[in-house]
């Protein structure tokens, strides 16, 4: 199976990518949490509300702090919009490097990083359109169907895919180092 990725030669060319990708993402990411940090329960409690009622819950506990919540939202959703190009790639680089690194590159686990790979895209557009759920769910107060249920259902699987990926790059790792504890003996 092919992917984009693969047409960068393996080797340090595709490190920098990686190391450069992760420095945007961190960044990214600590820009997206910052402002929604003394919000109860954060993006997650919004993201999964499930329903206008469970939308408009979360938003009410937000009311209650005192602080601009629309603003602090806004400004969470406009940098995670930033972050969600710099993670999709992250994550899809390192799923297509680890299959090469562990040196499986004709088995079923470098075929799993790639669909995983691709996978990690379609993570990445489920979380535009959660975004763009969330935008439309507390444009109106109280929020109003169909746009809670969006948001949560792209999360979900959002987070599925991202999950896996990471299960992926964490199952790639103990299997190199055991090929590396336990190396193979010649048989004769």
């Amino acid at each position: 199976m092919w992917h984009p990725w693969m047409t960068i030669p393996e080797g340090w060319v595709r490190w920098v990518l990686l190391v450069v990708l992760l420095g945007a993402t961190l960044y990214a990411l600590k820009q997206t949490r910052e402002p929604l940090g003394r919000l109860p329960g954060g993006a997650l409690a919004i993201e999964f509300g499930g329903s206008p009622a469970g939308a408009k819950a979360v938003l009410d506990e937000w009311r209650e702090t005192g602080r601009d919540w629309r603003k602090s939202f806004t400004t969470s959703l406009d940098w995670d919009d930033r972050l969600i190009p710099a993670y999709g790639l992250l994550i899809s680089l390192a799923c297509i490097m680890a299959g090469a690194a562990a040196g499986i590159r004709d088995t079923h686990w470098a075929s799993l990083g790639t669909v995983l790979a691709w996978l990690m895209w379609v993570a990445a557009a489920l979380d535009s359109g959660e975004n763009q759920a969330l935008r439309k769910a507390v444009a109106t107060d109280p929020p109003v169907s169909p746009w809670p249920e969006i948001a949560a259902y792209c999360a979900g699987g959002k987070f599925s895919f991202i999950l896996a990926a990471l299960c992926y790059l964490l199952g790639v790792v103990f299997l190199v180092a055991s090929r590396w504890a336990y190396p193979r003996t010649a048989r004769g």
